[in-house]
């Protein structure tokens, strides 16, 4: 759990400005400084003379996977402890870095890295078997970007023409994937996508088509399912509480509920000179939505009537029915993920923004009701969000981030490649089991593998997890 302190908040200006040594045994190319332009994202790239540049080894084009330079091109990276050094999709939006000029030759000795392993999006590379294998310059680990790199790994467009070599690393694919039900050997996923239909007239007509796919757990194959009928979902029932108001304060059966105050509904409220009326209602609502757990949510609608005066408010608090009473969560919260383990029953809670719709806006806490009714939040210094994404082998199965996990459209991402990751909790702890992945949703199956699905990317990536974390 301390790894993150080694990583120093992966804030040092390049990432492997380490220094990392490189041993002897390490194989030697002959890699040369491009003679064509490198256009990124429509930006031009003046490379020839700076610290970090591209290089073409092999008639492929290499790029200095530097920190500045990832973080440009939608991608993190991390060292771990010295050992290992890792790269994965990552949305961000910082600008392409411009480092110190400096003389370069024309041909240059690099190295094929013996003495620390590499990872791409959870997976370790077989780099001294590889074609176009990864090489370091000047303390930099150099991708190569073919094909499988590039487009597969990374989700970049690349062209070469007109002696310009072009990516372009945005990716805003409307494509979506859902789960629509887990069976014992696989899942049935949703992929729902636009499609152009020509018309007899010539016109092109846009249309939204679903396809349903059978993801094999072992194989991590999809095959598309022909024949495959959509079960119906289950409608959530709401029961309605009874709450009363007195003096501004709400009542349930008797208790207080402390955190809620109706200035409108008070003795002593004064209406504002430019309010003709104002009105209130107060609500209480519960669904089956998250059994075995109760949720209540309880909403406060204002209303001022007047000429020039504010509308009013919306204020919704959500608390957790016990035998005890009703136990606050907060306000504006969404309960999700709830499992039931070793008796007792652990949750996610993520707040929101209330405007027309929910805007989720923080990270996710995970809370534990003991059977005693006793709530508390399970938490680890280190992460700031744990998501719970499933339950297998009578564990929880865990997505944990040390960074701000920001929802709103367009924002950056930080994760720490050294930190972050999948892991499982057995009700005393957490152990790291494979991994950070970029995921929109994961999937955890019956026996505890777990797949990502990147929306982005339009991937379904098998994590691999060690069988020495069980």
């Amino acid at each position: 759990m301390k790894r993150l302190i080694l990583l120093t908040v992966v804030v040092f200006t390049v990432l492997c400005s380490m220094n990392f040594s490189v041993s002897a045994d390490s194989s030697t190319v002959l890699a040369t400084i491009p003679d064509y332009q490198i256009v990124i994202d429509n930006s031009s790239v003046y490379y020839s003379d700076s610290l970090y540049p591209f290089l073409n080894y092999k008639g492929i084009t290499y790029l200095p996977m530097t920190y500045e330079y990832a973080r440009a091109m939608n991608l993190t990276t991390g060292w771990l402890e010295g050992t290992a050094f890792m790269v994965a999709y990552n949305p961000c939006d910082d600008g392409l870095p411009v480092y110190e000029a400096t003389t370069n030759q024309k041909y240059n000795y690099a190295l094929v890295p013996t003495d620390y392993d590499v990872y791409v999006n959870g997976k370790k590379s077989n780099n001294a078997s590889q074609e176009y294998p990864l090489i370091n310059f000047r303390g930099v680990t150099y991708f190569p970007l073919t094909w499988e790199y590039a487009v597969e790994n990374f989700g970049w467009h690349i062209s070469f023409e007109n002696n310009i070599f072009n990516i372009y690393t945005e990716n805003n694919t409307a494509d979506r994937w859902s789960v629509e039900e887990k069976r014992k050997n696989d899942a049935v996923l949703s992929f729902y996508y636009g499609k152009e239909i020509p018309s007899d007239d010539g016109n092109i007509n846009h249309d939204w088509i679903t396809e349903y796919y059978s993801l094999d757990y072992n194989t991590g194959n999809l095959i598309q399912l022909y024949d495959y009928t959509q079960k119906e979902s289950n409608n959530q029932n709401n029961t309605q509480f009874d709450v009363t108001v007195d003096d501004g304060y709400v009542y349930y059966n008797g208790q207080k509920l402390d955190d809620i105050y109706v200035t409108e509904a008070s003795k002593d409220y004064v209406k504002p000179d430019d309010v003709i009326e104002s009105q209130y209602d107060v609500s209480a609502f519960t669904s089956d939505l998250y059994t075995p757990l109760e949720v209540v949510d309880v909403r406060v609608n204002t209303y001022n009537y007047g000429e020039n005066s504010s509308w009013g408010r919306k204020e919704n608090y959500t608390y957790i029915k016990t035998n005890n009473g009703l136990i606050s969560l907060g306000l504006y919260k969404t309960v999700e993920n709830v499992y039931e383990l070793d008796g007792n029953i652990y949750f996610n809670t993520v707040d929101y923004g209330q405007t027309i719709f929910r805007h989720y806006l923080q990270n996710r806490k995970m809370w534990k009701l003991s059977k005693d009714g006793q709530l508390t939040e399970i938490s680890y210094a280190d992460y700031n969000s744990i998501k719970i994404i499933g339950k297998a082998n009578e564990k929880l199965y865990l997505k944990c981030m040390w960074s701000p996990e920001n929802h709103m459209e367009d924002a950056p991402f930080s994760v720490s490649l050294v930190n972050d990751g999948y892991y499982i909790f057995d009700g005393e702890g957490i152990r790291f089991i494979s991994p950070y992945i970029y995921s929109d949703f994961d999937i955890v199956t019956n026996d505890g593998n777990i797949f990502a699905v990147n929306n982005v990317l339009d991937k379904i990536i098998k994590c691999e997890i060690n069988p020495e974390y069980y």
